[in-house]
Order: structure tokens, then sequence, then C-alpha cells
């Protein structure tokens, strides 16, 4: 006869066995087991297991409707939708692509990549039946805080009725956003409907894009209170800006989103190349983040064997900016690659007015932590570097070299397209296989001088 639990087996109390399971939160096929072991870990499983919602194909995207139909009360567990590969598989208009997330109440981070306008396409099979289109009321996602729009080719008015929908948002990641007509780029953020002022954002991205979003934001939210603003430009950004009054767009579009979020702003990223001259006459707004905490600056992303002699002019001019007593660190990603090629003295031309700017940073400042990071180590590399910085040395300033978390080939991934090179059948659904660029992630390194 049973007669209970065996007071001799040790127990370990429930807090301590839910904490174990949020260990596996990326461990699907464990979790689905524990699912089916316990009653008592169900709910747990179900955070992790329905947490992030994949869809990269049309027969995941049906499938996901008829999950949130059939079983309504776990759409209350999807944290995060991803639609993904959609330039290629999803073939849906651009408001239709976010039907789904009217079924989820707890939607948090919506993230919507590569999506290119049906038409262009020239699918080889007739288009599977439109979902019926987004509500054209503002504000019907208010839960999402976080929406993310990667490698996407909308029209204006198609942008601005997306962002329209969420009201409430605190971040916002706009990486490789173009407009798909010429007509959408003369349109002026004035013109277009204002943003709700509930929409007050503490995190923006801004990577290789039109401007027309952030000018929206600039023109029509009465407070842009950032925390952390990380923006991104190439030499040929220029051609994706939008009518402004002023010669210089570029600069006037980061000098105007740095003297709005100047007073919040602690953690500021700034990726690209300005010419030196160029920079020197413009203002760029750093007077205004007197509370900034972590400043990081990284060139742009076309890895160059031998460092040119201005590659790091515009960097020391924005470190000389700088007027914040509580910086507490700054790193500055060094693209150069091919160290074998490289002569002691090509880097201590082109580390010259980095080591000036960062000795006049460091006389008042003695506990900044700088940190100076390379794509490809060696230890004749990062000594070569090294050297390249003897004032900083001279003056006793201690500063670090550090392999980059992702390697050259895994960060220059996140800027290219994710092409399908086949696709498998299964069913009625085609899954497509994407070519695999982003390489073994490297291990960690690091090196204090002096």
């Amino acid at each position: 006869m049973y007669s209970g639990p065996n007071p001799e087996v040790p127990r370990l109390p429930p807090e301590l066995q839910y904490h174990v399971l949020d260990h596996l939160y990326d461990d699907q096929p464990t979790l689905v087991n524990c699912s089916l072991t316990c009653r008592a870990w169900l709910p747990t499983a179900r955070t992790h297991i329905f947490r992030v919602l994949i869809v990269i194909s049309i027969g995941q995207y049906t499938r996901a409707e008829q999950m949130l139909s059939s079983h309504p009360h776990l759409a209350c567990y999807v944290r995060e939708l991803h639609i993904d590969g959609t330039w290629v598989v999803v073939r849906r208009t651009f408001p239709e692509l976010f039907a789904l997330v009217p079924r989820l109440p707890r939607l948090y981070h919506l993230r919507l990549q590569h999506w290119l306008r049906p038409k262009k396409l020239n699918p080889e099979r007739e288009l599977s039946p439109p979902l019926q289109q987004m509500p054209a009321l503002p504000g019907v996602f208010a839960s999402v805080r976080e929406l993310t729009l990667d490698t996407v080719y909308p029209r204006v008015h198609e942008l601005v009725s997306v962002l329209l929908a969420f009201p409430c948002l605190r971040a916002l990641h706009i990486r490789s956003l173009e407009f798909d007509t010429r007509h959408s780029l003369a349109v002026h953020p004035s013109s277009i409907e204002p943003p709700p002022p509930t929409m007050e954002l503490d995190t923006l991205t801004w990577h290789q894009s039109v401007d027309f979003p952030v000018l929206w934001l600039l023109h029509g939210l009465p407070r842009l209170p950032l925390r952390s603003l990380s923006l991104a430009w190439n030499n040929a950004q220029t051609a994706r800006l939008t009518y402004r009054e002023e010669a210089n767009t570029l600069h006037a579009m980061i000098r105007d989103v740095l003297h709005r979020a100047g007073p919040t702003l602690e953690h500021l990223t700034l990726y690209g190349r300005y010419p030196a001259q160029e920079l020197e006459a413009a203002e760029l707004g750093l007077a205004h983040c007197a509370r900034l905490r972590t400043l990081v600056l990284m060139d742009h992303h076309r890895f160059e064997e031998t460092p040119g002699e201005e590659d790091l002019v515009w960097m020391g001019q924005v470190v000389r900016r700088l007027c914040s007593s509580v910086l507490e660190s700054i790193e500055v990603v060094l693209t150069w690659v091919g160290e074998d090629t490289v002569e002691p003295g090509a880097l201590i031309t082109a580390l010259a007015p980095l080591d000036h700017a960062l000795v006049e940073l460091a006389m008042d400042r003695p506990n900044l932590v700088i940190a100076l990071v390379i794509f490809e180590w060696s230890d004749e590399f990062v000594a070569s570097i090294a050297c390249g910085l003897p004032r900083l040395r001279a003056s006793g300033g201690c500063f670090c070299l550090r392999s980059h978390p992702e390697g050259r080939y895994r960060a220059n991934a996140k800027y290219l397209p994710h092409w399908p090179i086949d696709f498998v059948e299964r069913g009625d659904d085609r899954i497509p296989l994407l070519l695999n660029v982003d390489g073994p992630v490297p291990p960690r390194r690091e090196r204090w001088f002096p």
C-alpha cells in the first residue's frame, strides 16, 4: 500500500527547483521533458518553452496562428516574437506581419527582420491568402515595450502606422531600414502624425538606415529621455538621408539627438567615420551629456589591413569634447586586421590623436577604465598597439587590450543580409536554409598595461 513520500529521500524546496529550471531556459528538449515529469514544474517550464516565438516560414506562421486559436491560454507566456527571413518566405504586406501581436497580451519584444515588398520577389508559386490587416487604430499594441526593425524596406506611411501602434515603447532598434520608393524619402517628418506622448524611449538604436525615424521622434516628442543611444553610419550614409534644410544632415541629426537626450544619457555608442575637417567645425552636442558613464567608439566595419593617418582623428576629437565628470569607461574598437603587415610606425601615427585625447581625459579621472578592442588577437599585434600609445603609458594611466567577443566575421555578419541558399520541403512548408556566415566564437583574451 502506498504510504506517501519516503521521508528518507531528500527533497529540494520548490523555489530551488524553479531556480534549476530557470537555468534550462535555452534547452527546449529538456524543458519539454520537465513539463511532462512533474505537474508543479509545468508553469515554470512553459514560461521558458513559449517565451520566444520564432517564425521563419509560411508554415510556422500558420502553426502559430493555429496554436493561439486552439490553446489561447499559451498566449500569455509569449514575451518575444521574432519574424525572421520574411523577405523570401512569409508573403505578407508590412502591416499584415503584425497580425499575431494582438493575440499576445504580454508580448514585450517584437523583432521583424528581413522584409521586402512581396511584389518585388516574383514568387514562383501563388501567394498564400493574406491575413487580416492590422487595425488602423493607434495604440493597439500597448503591451510591447521593445521593437526591432532589421533590414526592412517599407514605405514611409507603413512605417509610421506601425510605430503609432506601439504607444508605450521604451526601446526602439532600427538597423538597415530603407524606404522602397523615392517619394518616401521626400516626406518631411513634420507632415506626418507625430508619435504619441506616452512613447518615452530610454533606448534608441539607429544603424545604417534612413534618418526619417529619428527625425520623426525629434519633431514629435516633447521629451527624449534616453539612457542608452547607439548610432552607426557609413561613408554612403548621405544617400539615404531624407530632406533637410541644413547642408550637413548627418552632423545635424547627431547633434540634435545628443542635445535632446544629453541630460539623461548614460551610455553612448558611435560607429562610423567622420572627415576630420568637418568634425572639427561641427558641434555634436556632447557638451550636454553631463551624466555619460560609458562611451564606445568604433570605426566603420570595412576591415582594413593598414591603418590610415586620419582613421582615429574623429575619435580623438569626440573624446576631447566629453564633459561628464561621472564617466566610468571608454572603449575604442579598432577594425585593423592583418597584424603581420601593419608597420609599427603606421600604428603610432594612426593612434597619435587618440593617445593625446586619452591622456587629457584621464588626467582628472584616475578610475577611468580605458579599453581598446581588436578583432584578431596576436601577442605581436597587441604589443604594437600598446607601443602606439606612448603618452598614455608615460602618464601612468592604465588601459587594457581585449579581443572582440564575437570576432571579425561574426561582428561583420550582423550587417549582412542572410540570404537563403536552399529550401527544405517539410509537408506543405518550405524552410529556408540560411548561409552560416557567423563562424565560431573566438576565445576571450585580455591584457592590461602597464
